[in-house]
């Protein structure tokens, strides 16, 4: 499944649980690059073979309340972020074929920007979720600082 697929995994089995009571949920996700192994010369797509190997991991959920006191984390929030309409995020990490026929996954610059921007979004949105109350005034304070300093021209 890879990664971001386990995303949409664990979001399936959140849906489940809404309507599913008393039961348990299991997400197996595998990494695999054995077999788009890129022999090619370009580098572009030679950096996946670096970061892109084998692993795997499982996770079982459930929403049993007597299981509840056992488990060992609790998922309190989960964010999507889809930015796959967006042709530059869409292109920044794609299987294509190089110059010599070889298949590989190209990554470009553009890779950081769009992981940047989709990590920002979550953020934004999970931030308020899980802090506690005295971080998130705390921030505020502090920002209001920073502000205040910028505008008398002191920062």
């Amino acid at each position: 499944m890879g990664c971001s697929a386990s995303v949409v995994a664990i979001d399936l089995v959140q849906q489940l649980f809404k309507t599913h009571e008393n039961s348990l949920g299991i997400v197996v996700s595998t990494e695999d690059l054995g077999s788009h192994w890129y022999c090619g010369k370009d580098k572009k797509m030679m950096l996946s073979n670096c970061l892109f190997r084998s692993g795997g991991c499982s996770m079982l959920f459930t929403n049993k309340t007597e299981l509840k006191n056992r488990a060992i984390l609790k998922l309190k929030h989960m964010e999507r972020t889809q930015y796959g309409a967006d042709d530059e995020a869409y292109n920044c990490c794609i299987q294509v074929e190089d110059e010599q026929g070889f298949a590989g996954f190209r990554l470009t610059k553009s890779l950081v920007k769009s992981a940047a921007q989709a990590l920002t979004v979550n953020l934004q949105t999970m931030v308020p979720k899980i802090l506690p109350l005295w971080e998130l005034l705390e921030w505020h304070f502090i920002v209001g600082v920073i502000l205040l300093l910028v505008d008398y021209g002191m920062f």
